[in-house]
């Protein structure tokens, strides 16, 4: 005769009925099985090491993404889409990943270039077109910005330059473009504890036949941005959140914790002929809303559907 000390008696409901509508059956399936045998200590650390070994490799998203202007654009959807696919460390404030299921999603193939083999004239152009200036620095307010700043972050290394051929305004004649940053934007817990704003690329056009800076398209660094293709055009996008030490002080509601904006680059033509930078025309407005674990930004229930 069998011996049910050993054993406990649960009560589990019936298997689902696929074909009546997904409605569960009402009545219940009494089943007898054995009861599991107590862990060991050995075998406790073992099934503990396994659980933490699988959280680990589970993937992680710090970030949810929510469309918040420019439904009539594909673009729009498909940018949402594709940052809640791609698992993240961080919300993606730098710079922005796209997985490669989203094909139409892609980027230039970036050339790195060293900073210390410029000249400090090319440093004086980037400076000139980057502020906007109409007129260029007279050379003692030059020489303070490069003794002060420039210098300073090249002896540093902190400076990054790249280099590509993108035809950025969609023109069919592509531009050698430059990609710089003057003190990468890294995403890290300590970053978004103090500042969540992106300090990420500028971009600025060589003029081949010069050397020089094409000063025409001084509007691509109004703002620092990310740049990428969508269905072969270009596009940029940029950045701006809050830090986590001020959410902390704040009653978590619907707001978002930060924006993503997505623009579109434009031309205009000359009356003398050619092209020139038209702007940049706002297609998108994503709502960033922080998933930080192991901080006080998450289970708050606002992010339940």
């Amino acid at each position: 005769m069998p011996n049910f000390s050993d054993r406990k008696i649960v009560s589990q409901p019936a298997p689902r009925d696929e074909s009546a509508g997904n409605s569960p059956a009402t009545a219940a399936v009494t089943s007898i099985r054995p009861r599991p045998p107590a862990l060991t200590i050995g075998r406790r650390a073992g099934l503990s090491a396994l659980v933490l070994i699988c959280l680990a490799s589970l993937p992680v998203q710090a970030a949810r993404y929510e469309l918040k202007d420019g439904h009539k654009y594909a673009i729009c959807h498909d940018y949402v889409a594709a940052l809640n696919a791609a698992k993240r460390e961080f919300p993606m404030a730098c710079e922005r990943h796209f997985p490669p299921e989203f094909e139409k999603f892609s980027k230039p193939k970036w050339t790195p270039l060293d900073p210390m083999a410029q000249p400090e004239s090319f440093y004086r152009d980037i400076y000139y077109v980057w502020y906007g200036y109409r007129k260029e620095p007279t050379e003692a307010g030059w020489q303070r910005i490069w003794n002060n700043y420039m210098k300073p972050a090249l002896d540093a290394g902190t400076l990054q330059l790249d280099r590509a051929r993108v035809d950025v305004v969609a023109t069919g004649a592509p531009v050698t473009l430059l990609r710089f940053a003057y003190q990468p934007c890294k995403e890290s817990m300590e970053w978004f504890e103090k500042s969540a704003w992106s300090e990420t690329y500028r971009y600025f056009v060589l003029d081949e036949k010069t050397g020089r800076l094409d000063k025409g398209f001084a509007g691509l660094t109004s703002k620092e941005r990310g740049l990428f293709y969508y269905r072969g055009r270009v596009y940029m996008d940029s950045f701006s959140g809050l830090p986590l030490s001020f959410l902390r002080t704040q009653e978590r509601g619907e707001l978002p914790d930060g924006h993503l904006t997505v623009v579109e680059p434009h031309s205009n033509t000359k009356e003398s002929g050619g092209y020139e930078f038209g702007g940049n025309r706002q297609i998108c407005v994503v709502k960033v809303y922080y998933e930080l674990p192991g901080t006080e930004m998450e289970d708050k229930g606002r992010n339940e559907p």
